[in-house]
């Protein structure tokens, strides 16, 4: 079995048993964990589409066929990139702006709570 066969093997066994932990109330989907194992699942299929499709020729499959498919791995990278990256960093205090390159990064103040004025929450 190749070493890519086990890789996604592996991921696939994190996401059943995140997924049975998220039926059960044990964990959610904003959890850390869960979402380190959607960031590499999504980054390494995408990059493993479009590195598939650049360097092995299918004779059947016509050209524009390929770019399609290849686009369809550079959206799951950019999905993984652009919408859970920043929510992992925002887990701890980080703001990840990919569209900045100047200021990608920027840490959160922490948050004083005052004893003084409880939050209340009204339905």
């Amino acid at each position: 079995m190749k070493r890519i066969s086990i890789f996604f093997l592996l991921v696939k066994l994190l996401f059943i048993i995140q997924f049975i932990f998220i039926i059960f109330g044990k964990h959610s989907e904003d959890s850390t964990i869960y979402l380190l194992t959607d960031f590499v699942f999504k980054m390494s299929v995408g990059i493993y589409i479009m590195i598939f499709f650049y360097l092995n020729e299918i004779t059947e499959m016509y050209l524009w066929d390929k770019v399609i498919i290849s686009f369809a791995g550079t959206l799951l990278a950019y999905d993984s990139f652009f919408n859970v990256l920043p929510k992992i960093f925002l887990k701890y205090s980080i703001v990840f702006n990919p569209y900045s390159p100047m200021n990608m990064f920027t840490r959160l103040p922490p948050v004083k709570e005052s004893p003084a004025s409880p939050v209340q929450y009204t339905q």
